[in-house]
Order: C-alpha cells, then sequence, then structure tokens
C-alpha cells in the first residue's frame, strides 16, 4: 500500500496529461473521500477544493451539463470561498484546453466502467 501511495499521484497526473477522463472520474471521487476503501481514496486526502476542480472538468468535457452535473458542481461549490471557486475553475479550463480539448465531449461517460467493453 505505501507503495501505491507514493506512485498514484505521478500516475495519476500522467493519465490527466493523455486525456484520460476515467482519471479525472476517479481523482473526483477520491479528493470528495467517496469509496472510502478504494485504493485511490487511501493514497489521497478528502479535499473540497480538489473535489470541486475535478467536477467542473468532467462538466467541462460533458458538453451541455445536465441537472444532476450542475447539482453536484453546485454540492461541491457549498463551503468554498468565491476565490476558491474561481481558481478551480480556471484550472479546470486550462486542463481541459492542455490535456482534454482534443478529445471527443462524447467519449467522457459519467461511470469509468460504462465503456468497459471499449
Amino acid at each position: 500500500l505505501s507503495d501505491y501511495k507514493q506512485n498514484a499521484i505521478p500516475l495519476a497526473q500522467y493519465s490527466l496529461e493523455h486525456g484520460d477522463w476515467r482519471t479525472v472520474y476517479l481523482l473526483a471521487d477520491a479528493y470528495r473521500g467517496t469509496f472510502a476503501g478504494s485504493l485511490l481514496t487511501q493514497a489521497v486526502k478528502s479535499d473540497p477544493v480538489q473535489a470541486y476542480q475535478y467536477t467542473k472538468l468532467q462538466s467541462l468535457g460533458a458538453g451541455d451539463i445536465s441537472k444532476p452535473m450542475q447539482a453536484e458542481i453546485n454540492q461541491e461549490a457549498e463551503g468554498l470561498t468565491a476565490d476558491q471557486i474561481a481558481q478551480a475553475d480556471a484550472w479546470a479550463q486550462d486542463m481541459y484546453a492542455r490535456y482534454f480539448n482534443s478529445t471527443s465531449k462524447g467519449s467522457f461517460k459519467t461511470f469509468p466502467c460504462a465503456d468497459i467493453d471499449d
């Protein structure tokens, strides 16, 4: 587990830099503390700002934001300052522009296992 914790974030960063939407989804869950038994959740500390960042990035990939996605973004924003939200929005926009803009918005799936047959 200690090796995993040491390498999880660098591996996730590599995946992000290669436009992997599954990693976005998994990091959003990990930083919100979802699925406490997952290894990634154990490798990172719960962080509301980072949870918001990754949820916002998910929304950019989704294109037209559905009501549930907007509700999730609003929920993640609760308790954050306007400055934290602005910085997180800017981070998500930057990540999307640098690593995800060339990926098809249709390639984003709500659940990482949704395209398991691909």
